[in-house]
């Protein structure tokens, strides 16, 4: 060990101790259960971390750890190891001598990758070793495999693998039976030219996710014996994988409570146009078969291409939230209006001229996005609708409000539309247009909303009509768009 590493792992020593003291006082530290030593600059582990034997969890993220250190098998009651956001490459003690009889085309590892390992010896921790190790955190860290030894484990729970830059997956995973979250966004997996079986046996997950991973026709390969196999899925997340259509093995998931297939903005991995082009979903047009998904209660199709919907979605009654913005979608099928569970729907940045559905039956319905589409009236049904209480209709090319119209939703936004102050005034009065700026106010306030970029209602129709001529087409609200959605669904989505 050369000098400098020696004054390293002292340094790290004298941290260790100083963390436990914060912690756990001066007492007995041989009977701490629960260890965080987050986000300290560790380059590597202290020895004395051998004396916990009572540890059941360690939380080492936000380091620059390069392995994942051997000392750790010491540690036999871990149920939970957390190496997020390290530098951790290679978790793979046989490199050379596993691709010693590879051809160059099926290896997954550089010459040059290789070469680096052959130069570096440092002991891995076999995964395997933990019996009673349920919960694994490894995500943003660099691993180009998915760590061997991980793969022999049987108790894993949740592993979480998400933007590393794994080339391949497993052949086995005996953790299969038992894992119940399992996470592997933003993967290359450029290596990958079938699904292992495993990934359609896990039987007890709730939780899959592929978001950020280059799937393409990979996705055609999983089988239709996939709902019944894997029956507790709830949440599946597919976002930008560039699949180009909806696999219909997913469609017997009868259980899938949240489906998200949109595009999302390119994220840090998207180093290139290409790559993020290569990323998105092309799905013009969902299956008859997607009906089957009968316990969707969230369903996320934003900007994936999509042209119509199918005749029978009115089938997916316990959808609640429905996000089908930033489409090519001219048209609505009545069977929209079976979903009387809805509360919200967002269609906006479509091509719809008109909504004409039975909009009467969608009692619970509280948020409604019609803006950014070539709507001309707004149907009276919505005006029954009691319990609605946002509307939002900006930019449209609507010409009036039905006589009808009382103002009872709490945000409202008719704003680069067909109408100018001046008319709204001499038809529905003064206090019916003080009424309606401060709704406008309320929409434009909520954190979905960019308001510096919505125009006000102008003094005329002549001055209208002069405002829409000079205003910015529907590609160049894009930004606008991409901003407002961010917030407008209000899910977890970033990457942290």
């Amino acid at each position: 060990m050369e000098e400098n590493d020696v004054e390293d792992v002292e340094d790290v020593a004298a941290e260790f101790r100083n963390v436990l003291s914060e912690i756990h006082g001066v007492g007995d530290f041989t009977k701490l259960i629960s260890l965080d030593i987050s986000d300290r600059g560790l380059r590597v582990l202290p020895a004395e971390l051998t004396n916990l034997v009572m540890l059941k969890s360690i939380n080492a993220s936000h380091n620059v750890l390069d392995h994942v250190p051997r000392i750790l098998e010491t540690l036999i009651n871990l149920e939970e190891i957390i190496l997020s956001h390290n530098l951790i490459e290679i978790v793979d003690t046989q490199l050379n001598r596993q691709n010693a009889n590879v051809s160059s085309e099926d290896n997954i590892y550089t010459d040059e990758e290789i070469k680096q390992v052959e130069c570096v010896s440092k002991e891995e921790l076999d995964f395997s070793q933990l019996p009673r190790l349920t919960h694994v955190n490894l995500k943003k860290n660099k691993l180009v495999r998915f760590p061997e030894t991980l793969g022999k484990c049987r108790s894993i729970l949740r592993l979480d693998l998400a933007y590393n830059a794994l080339r391949s997956l497993p052949s086995q995973f005996e953790s299969a039976d038992v894992i119940e979250h399992l996470t592997l966004d933003g993967n290359l997996l450029t290596h990958v030219y079938k699904f292992p079986s495993w990934l359609f046996q896990i039987k007890r997950c709730t939780s899959l996710s592929l978001r950020y991973c280059y799937l393409d026709m990979l996705i055609e390969s999983i089988p239709r014996t996939t709902g019944v196999v894997c029956r507790r899925i709830l949440k599946l997340d597919l976002r930008n994988c560039g699949i180009k259509s909806f696999p219909i093995g997913c469609t017997g998931l009868l259980d899938l409570e949240q489906l998200k297939i949109s595009n999302l903005g390119c994220d840090e991995l998207c180093s290139t146009e290409k790559w993020c082009s290569l990323r998105k979903n092309s799905i013009f047009e969902l299956p008859v078969e997607f009906a089957n998904l009968v316990g969707l209660g969230l369903l996320e199709a934003r900007d994936i291409r999509l042209s119509k919907l199918p005749d029978n979605i009115g089938s997916l009654v316990n959808l609640t939230s429905v996000d089908i913005s930033r489409n090519s979608l001219d048209w609505l099928p009545e069977s929209l209006a079976d979903l009387v569970n809805l509360i919200t729907l967002d269609l906006s940045h479509n091509s719809l001229v008109t909504i004409i559905i039975e909009w009467h039956r969608l009692t619970k319905l509280k948020d409604l996005n019609l803006s950014f589409n070539r709507i001309c009236a707004i149907p009276t049904e919505l005006l029954q609708l009691k319990e609605l209480e946002t509307l939002d209709l900006y930019t449209n090319c609507i010409s009036d409000l039905p006589q009808a119209t009382t103002l009872h939703w709490k945000n409202f936004d008719i704003g680069g539309n067909l109408i100018s102050r001046e008319g709204l005034m001499c038809k529905h009065g003064r206090e019916f247009f003080d009424r309606y700026l401060d709704r406008q106010v309320n929409l434009r306030g909520r954190d979905y909303v960019r308001s510096e970029l919505r125009s006000s209602l102008p003094e005329s129709t002549q001055s209208n009509e002069q405002e829409r001529e000079h205003s910015p087409s529907e590609g160049d609200q894009s930004a606008y768009s991409d901003s407002e959605h961010d917030s407008w669904w209000n899910y977890d989505d970033k990457i942290c």
